[in-house]
């Protein structure tokens, strides 16, 4: 494993892959698909949500384990609303996108940004707040755009916590390659 100039070692987290052990992503990585992502977002503002969802910590722990169980219950959960379940749902809306969380005392905060497949997001904002308020029922979720996650990702340093999600979760070689 290589060292910096001043002899320590990178920084670096471990992500997971399909039918792969796993891979190990490089902070400058994170920073390259983040920026990718910002301007893919740039390019087609109305096809991405950005929603932060902030709930007491207590409660938070209570009802779920950890953020990434959150996100599963939100993506590939059973529990449906409108009768079309979690899962179903998710395949049909959202291309991909990441997540981060952030706690503070008393407080936890999920920042999620969402790719969807449809043009508009009529009806698809009350879906998804519907479908969070079933998991963490004493929760607020904002809905923001580009500035606000601009803001987010700046003032909370949140680019070593950030779990890429969707098409967007393999390495950058393999994004170009598909396209």
């Amino acid at each position: 494993m290589g060292s910096t100039n001043d002899g320590t070692k990178p920084r670096f987290y471990y992500q997971k892959q399909l039918g792969v052990m796993g891979t190990i992503c490089w902070k400058s990585e994170i920073a390259e698909k983040i920026k990718n992502i910002q301007n893919q977002i740039l390019m087609e503002e109305d096809k991405w949500i950005v929603l932060e969802v902030l709930c007491n910590k207590k409660v938070f722990e209570n009802k779920v384990k950890s953020t990434s169980d959150f996100y599963r219950k939100l993506s590939n959960g059973k529990s449906s609303f409108s009768s079309i379940p979690n899962r179903v749902f998710w395949s049909n809306t959202i291309n991909g996108g990441f997540y981060s969380s952030t706690t503070a005392e008393d407080t936890a905060t999920i920042l999620m940004c969402l790719n969807i497949k449809k043009s508009t997001t009529f009806g698809l904002t009350l879906q998804l707040m519907s479908r969070i308020k079933k998991i963490l029922p004493f929760c607020t979720i904002e809905f923001g755009n580009f500035d606000s996650l601009k803001t987010k990702l700046s003032t909370d340093g949140i680019t070593n916590k950030i779990q890429f999600v969707g098409h967007h979760y393999y390495p950058l070689n393999y994004q170009n390659s598909v396209g």
